[in-house]
């Protein structure tokens, strides 16, 4: 046992007040006793005439020589304390607990006192540790000093000693502290004391007129909850003597752990103390025995219980919660269980949880299968498609579920279509099976469809024709755009865009889908506007593909003007003729290309369409005849505006081909030219006799289908008995180079024709695709048709 070491003043022998034994002790503590009193704890007052039988004890923390010791205080009058009364300390270090400090001083410094309460009332020690609990520094206890030594005995054993050094502990204060700060827990005086000193008995009521809480009180104290439902336990703990693990006691900084501990043994588990009561020592052997606490948490706060699936592994307490949250799940269309979806925060442990526990649950994958399809129903957590398809993975690789088998659970997912697309460059097997399981493939693709890159136009018109199934209705208008939509986005994609609609119509008429031709068109025309194409002219195969496609009303505005130019909506003329004017090779010519400038006359050579002019010989004209010509004045003034556009046009494409190429590579080219143009004479269903020309090859060019083209566009505009004025070229370098694009081009070889033509004749500028070596810019055919 630990020995106090105790010093005493007394007059046992009506000697005075003075030390008693043991004369040994050593200096400092009899210095230390001296000073406690000078203060509050000095002999009882002279009107007390004895103390017997109450117990005035007091237990308080002070230094000896700057070390912390227990001083355990008696003082008394009569009896063994003598007639002057006598006070007693006992002295022990900081390390003993202040429980067990009372219990020393009760044995080795007051042996006899013995009138103790048996036991303390519980109310009272819950009262005391309330106090202590919400930080009361005065705090009054019981009705006499005996109940209060056993109220102080009992109060100790629970609480920590750096919250006990913070009061002065006393059965029964005589004295009122000298310190006003210093805080205190006493027993209130007995009725004897007060009549033998009203005054001080009046100032100690008032020292001590807050009386210690009730439970109701606690409830507004920080973590009152909690104190108030462990405060009856923490009672009972202190009366019984039931002993808290003493190292708890030595370090607790407050009551909290003390109030947690005794939660985590004695009370019931509830929703406020979990997640916390996983990690006590018998917390989940005590949920696993009463699990409805769990079934509670998931009611209350399900994500708090979802995040409890990933925090502790027992086997059965795992299982509970999640049979609780399946149970929630089935009630609710939030995501309780917490599938993987992009609304859910990333959690890889709680999805390999999830899929764990359901592998567990439903051994069977139809089993499993058929749970998921039910969530998958409208207002159900898996509803949202975009959820789905971020399932996908999760699905087959943690749940393995087949795509084959519960397509249901797999919707078709747009990006990874795209993606197959785009790294195949062509429509994969994979993506068509995953297409298949949408009644709707057109849709899916048109999700991502701009994030499709380049692909073959044959390609392009299978993907096409996979994605828009025939049918025997036609198309709605809603479905006519969105394959409009795709069209454009994917000639947008092409490097020759014109071309590459062309050859994408060619192969679906190959695919007999014709129901696809207008939005098809409609589409990538859109997507040739969008890259500056105004004209089709020099887009051969298109504008014959153009041409035979009508123009309606409900054309996007900018398809219907592209379609209305390549189809020369133009008012007929009356009575046709036709001059025929050609140029004899790729002559070289460098005259100023502006509107404005003046050409000479012999540039321009007129094929009469009468029977005695020769072909091989063109009389030239003269603007400036004598009076008897000019009757022929409109013919010869139209002669020479035509030769100065057809010069412009030569002009502007050689120049700008030219290239600084070197003098000698010209003359070279211009012998390779043809010499002179045949021509044949055709008959047509108009009735008129036709003068055409057949435009030679050229050597470096030697394809018929170039030539027909051109004999075959052309005579369709003889046969339709157009206006118009046609500029035919073969190269690998568009006019519009030195002559401008689009409308600039047409507007410039008109403003020549103006002073002849008022009316504004429609220009056509095409150019034929020449084969790997033809000398560019070489001029194969000009026709003119003119009202005579």
């Amino acid at each position: 046992m630990t020995e106090m070491i105790v010093v005493r003043w007394a007059d046992l022998a009506g000697t005075g007040f003075s030390r008693h034994e043991p004369k040994s002790a050593p200096p400092a503590y009899w210095a230390v006793a001296e000073r406690l009193l000078r203060s509050d704890l000095s002999q009882p007052p002279e009107a007390f005439l004895t103390t017997i039988p109450h117990p005035i004890w007091t237990l308080r923390h002070l230094d000896v020589e700057g070390r912390g010791h227990w001083c355990f205080a008696v003082q008394g009058r009569k009896g063994p304390f003598g007639v002057a009364g006598g006070c007693r300390f006992g002295f022990v270090p900081d390390e003993v607990l202040p429980a067990e400090a009372w219990e020393l001083g009760r044995e080795q410094v007051a042996p006899e006192d013995s009138a103790v309460a048996p036991q303390a009332p519980s109310d009272l020690i819950e009262g005391v540790l309330g106090g202590v609990c919400r930080r009361q520094s005065r705090l009054p206890v019981g009705n006499d000093p005996a109940t209060a030594a056993a109220v102080i005995g009992a109060a100790l054993r629970v609480v920590p000693t750096r919250i006990a050094r913070q009061w002065t502990w006393s059965t029964c204060l005589l004295f009122r502290p000298e310190a006003a700060d210093r805080w205190v827990i006493a027993g209130l005086w007995p009725p004897e004391f007060e009549h033998s000193d009203r005054v001080m008995a009046g100032r100690m009521a008032q020292h001590f007129r807050t009386p210690a809480p009730r439970p109701s009180d606690l409830h507004h104290e920080q973590d009152g909850e909690l104190l108030a439902r462990c405060l009856p336990d923490l009672a009972r703990y202190a009366q019984a003597g039931i002993a808290l693990d003493p190292a708890l006691l030595l370090t607790a900084e407050d009551m909290r752990p003390v109030l947690d501990h005794v939660a985590r043994n004695e009370l019931p588990i509830t929703v406020h103390d979990l997640p916390a009561a996983f990690f006590w020592p018998n917390g989940l052997k005590r949920l696993r025995d009463d699990p409805r606490v769990l079934h509670e948490w998931v009611e209350l706060d399900w994500r708090a219980a979802r995040r409890g699936l990933t925090i502790q592994n027992d086997p059965k307490v795992r299982t509970e919660l999640f049979e609780a949250l399946l149970e929630l799940q089935d009630t609710t269309s939030e995501n309780v269980l917490g599938f993987p979806t992009p609304s859910e925060p990333p959690d890889p442990v709680l999805a390999d949880l999830l899929a764990a526990m359901l592998l567990k649950g439903a051994r069977q994958a139809k089993d499993r299968a058929r749970y998921l399809e039910e969530l998958t129903e409208p207002g159900g957590p898996l509803a949202d498609v975009r959820d789905l398809r971020a399932l996908h993975t999760w699905f087959q690789e943690k749940l393995s579920l087949s795509p084959r088998t519960f397509g249901r659970l797999y919707p078709p997912r747009p990006d990874a279509v795209v993606a197959m697309i785009n790294e195949a460059g062509t429509l994969t097997e994979d993506a068509k099976a995953e297409l298949k399981r949408s009644e709707d493939r057109l849709q899916i693709v048109s999700e991502a469809a701009s994030r499709l890159t380049a692909m073959d136009a044959g390609e392009a018109a299978h993907l096409i024709d996979f994605l828009v199934p025939k049918r025997r209705p036609e198309l709605s208008a809603a479905r006519r755009d969105q394959v409009a939509r795709l069209t454009t986005i994917l000639v947008s994609r092409a490097a020759s865009p014109a071309d590459w609609l062309a050859d994408l119509l060619t192969k679906l008429s190959h695919l007999n889908r014709g129901d696809l031709q207008v939005p098809v068109t409609h589409g990538g025309l859109a997507a040739l506007q969008a890259r500056g194409v105004t004209t089709l002219w020099n887009h051969p195969e298109l504008h014959a593909i153009v041409e035979g496609i009508p123009v309606t009303d409900d054309m996007p505005a900018e398809v219907r003007a592209l379609m209305v130019q390549a189809q020369q909506e133009q008012v007929p003329v009356g009575e046709v003729r036709q001059r025929v004017t050609h140029s004899r090779g790729p002559a070289r010519l460098r005259e100023d290309l502006s509107p404005s400038a003046e050409f000479p006359e012999s540039r321009a050579a007129i094929y009469r369409s009468s029977p005695d002019t020769d072909d091989d010989e063109v009389p030239l004209t003269s603007r400036h005849g004598d009076p008897e010509s000019r009757p022929f004045l409109r013919r010869r003034s139209f002669a020479v505006a035509v030769g100065a556009t057809l010069i412009l046009v030569a002009a502007g494409i050689l120049l700008a081909l030219r290239d600084d190429k070197p003098v000698a590579h010209n003359a070279v080219a211009a012998s390779q030219a043809p010499s002179r143009v045949e021509p044949v004479t055709d008959a047509r269903p108009t009735g008129v006799t036709l003068r055409t020309l057949k435009p030679p090859l050229n050597p470096q060019d030697p394809s018929e289908r170039h030539r027909q083209f051109i004999l075959d566009k052309l005579g369709t505009d003889l046969e339709q008995r157009r206006l118009v004025i046609a500029v035919v070229l073969t190269g690998q370098t568009a006019p519009g180079a030195a002559l401008g694009e689009g409308e600039e081009q047409a507007s410039l070889i008109a403003a020549s024709l103006r002073p002849v033509f008022p009316e504004n004749p429609p220009i056509r500028v095409r150019e034929a695709q020449a084969e790997p070596g033809t000398v560019p810019g070489t001029v194969i055919a000009t026709v003119i048709l003119m009202d005579p």
